[in-house]
């Protein structure tokens, strides 16, 4: 669960983050830990932003089921 200052982080370019880039990096990091696909999250929107900075706040809830 995240708020929409991730998929509504824009480049320079005005390109947005958007759903799919989203969900495809949560999905090739389903292997790892809560909190390192957050950092990953996190990381990856602030690369996609740069130089510029992120216009709006950006939180993110990871939980993961464990039998």
């Amino acid at each position: 669960m995240g708020t929409d200052g991730i998929c509504e982080a824009r480049d320079c370019r005005g390109e947005l983050f958007g759903r799919e880039r989203l969900h495809s990096l949560i999905a090739g990091s389903a292997e790892r830990a809560a909190g390192e696909i957050c950092d990953t999250v996190i990381d990856e929107v602030a690369k996609f932003v740069y130089p510029a900075s992120r216009s709006d706040d950006v939180t993110l809830i990871v939980v993961r089921a464990t039998e």
